[in-house]
Protein backbone atom coordinates (compact mmCIF):
# COMPACT_ATOMS: atom_id res chain seq x y z
CA UNK A 1 0.00 0.00 0.00
CA UNK A 2 1.50 3.31 -0.97
CA UNK A 3 1.84 6.28 2.06
CA UNK A 4 -0.20 8.16 0.36
CA UNK A 5 -3.67 5.98 0.13
CA UNK A 6 -2.78 4.92 3.39
CA UNK A 7 -2.72 8.26 5.16
CA UNK A 8 -5.99 8.92 3.36
CA UNK A 9 -7.62 5.64 4.17
CA UNK A 10 -7.00 7.48 7.99
CA UNK A 11 -8.98 10.28 7.24
CA UNK A 12 -13.08 10.76 7.63
CA UNK A 13 -14.51 11.19 3.71
CA UNK A 14 -15.72 14.37 5.29
CA UNK A 15 -12.43 15.99 5.27
CA UNK A 16 -11.53 15.21 1.74
CA UNK A 17 -14.85 17.23 0.46
CA UNK A 18 -14.28 19.53 2.74
CA UNK A 19 -11.77 22.36 3.44
CA UNK A 20 -9.54 21.17 5.98
CA UNK A 21 -8.05 22.78 8.96
CA UNK A 22 -4.76 24.21 8.94
CA UNK A 23 -3.20 21.89 11.65
CA UNK A 24 -4.20 18.71 9.00
CA UNK A 25 -2.65 20.16 5.95
CA UNK A 26 0.07 20.47 8.29
CA UNK A 27 0.23 17.37 9.37
CA UNK A 28 -0.01 15.68 6.40
CA UNK A 29 2.58 17.24 4.84
CA UNK A 30 4.71 16.31 7.77
CA UNK A 31 4.14 12.65 7.37
CA UNK A 32 4.36 12.96 3.48
CA UNK A 33 7.53 14.28 4.15
CA UNK A 34 8.38 12.35 6.33
CA UNK A 35 7.59 9.25 4.47
CA UNK A 36 8.91 10.17 1.81
CA UNK A 37 12.25 10.84 3.36
CA UNK A 38 12.41 7.79 5.00
CA UNK A 39 11.45 5.63 1.10
CA UNK A 40 14.24 8.17 -0.32
CA UNK A 41 17.10 7.27 2.34
CA UNK A 42 15.88 2.99 1.93
CA UNK A 43 16.43 3.58 -1.89
CA UNK A 44 19.47 5.50 -1.25
CA UNK A 45 21.38 2.63 0.98
CA UNK A 46 19.77 -0.25 -1.18
CA UNK A 47 21.52 1.86 -4.30
CA UNK A 48 24.99 2.11 -2.56
CA UNK A 49 25.63 -1.54 -1.15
Amino acid sequence: MNLMNYILSLLPITTTLSVPEPSTIIGLGILTTFGLGTGFKRKLSKANK
